[in-house]
């Protein structure tokens, strides 16, 4: 039985705990059923309720789409039950506690290898002010090449598809997200176009310099090369934090790789020693292009821009 076909009224069991369950619908919630409040479904106990509702809400609407959809199904030769196998073709995941990345990508390398598109689905982010906060999970559940990462609204009980995404810094990301439907889940996303440069403000510069401050640590790598920059603070603002296209592959904070960057001309570090040990990389479940190329791109694209911004002055 699945919730856009239930009646009001009527009486509804967990299929695996056997406990009641409360049927839903509203104006601005989809059809679906949920557990009563602090019940506890014994035969998943690993599993979180907010995860529960979630499978079986996105199976009834895939169902009620015309998708053939099974849930659990055991794939018996990797001993792996992804929660939906849906047209025999794609593997859905949805994921909402934090596991190892090695697990995550055992899990799709194991899916994949037995014919497989797999498909990850995280909890939606939190939002403040147009900023996106992302887990560690789900940075690593994002495509780098599309740029997209497919979430879950717990609130609203539907899909949730975040685009153009880049990394700013610490845990924060910027994207544009939009409800998604369940037809867009198996859609071929193209590359992403290349995103605008961006620039971090002065307040969050200073932020960023201000934390570094705190670790009281006279051989912080940042630190260090503003003191032997021997800039102004003005300079300071305005010579780092360019979120440049390809900062999205890297976890390193843009102002401390573009000021240790600027501290090695300085020094006139030969060009091919740029780039040692100065970006740390993201790690993602999808592969990412030549580690190489995104360091001399990110390098070239620095260069090109403080070449601009000394002429402005």
């Amino acid at each position: 039985m699945f919730a856009f076909n239930a009646m009001r009224g009527e009486r509804y069991c967990c299929p695996d705990c056997r406990g009641t369950v409360i049927f839903r619908r509203g104006t601005k919630v989809k059809p679906h059923f949920a557990h009563k409040v602090k019940s506890v479904c014994l035969n998943n106990s690993s599993e979180s309720m907010a995860h529960y509702n979630a499978k079986y809400v996105l199976a009834q609407q895939l169902v009620q789409k015309g998708y053939y959809v099974e849930v659990e199904q055991p794939v018996a030769q990797i001993q792996q039950r992804p929660d939906l196998i849906v047209d025999h073709t794609y593997a859905i995941e949805i994921q909402f506690s934090s596991i190892p990345l090695e697990v995550l990508q055992a899990r799709t390398t194991g899916l994949e290898d037995q014919g497989y598109e797999v498909i990850w689905i995280v909890l939606e982010p939190k939002t403040y002010q147009r900023r996106m906060k992302l887990q560690q999970l789900q940075s690593a559940c994002l495509n780098p090449v599309t740029r997209r990462l497919i979430a879950w609204s717990d609130q609203h009980q539907s899909l949730v598809g975040i685009s153009e995404i880049q990394y700013i810094g610490g845990q924060w990301f910027v994207g544009n997200k939009r409800p998604m439907t369940v037809d867009e889940l198996f859609c071929k996303s193209e590359e992403a176009a290349t995103t605008n440069l961006y620039k971090l403000s002065d307040r969050r510069v200073e932020r960023y310099i201000q934390m570094c401050r705190r670790q009281n640590n006279v051989h912080e790598p940042t630190l260090n090369a503003m003191y032997h920059l021997q800039w102004s603070q003005r300079q300071v603002n305005s010579m780092p934090g360019f979120i440049l296209p390809h900062q999205l592959y890297i976890r390193t904070h843009p102002v401390a790789w573009q000021l240790q960057y600027c501290y090695m001309q300085k020094l006139e570090v030969a060009p091919s020693q740029y780039t040692h040990g100065l970006f740390q990389f993201r790690h993602f479940i999808h592969a990412i292009p030549n580690c190489q190329e995104i360091e001399e791109q990110l390098i070239d694209g620095y260069r090109s821009v403080i070449q601009n911004v000394i002429m402005e002055e």
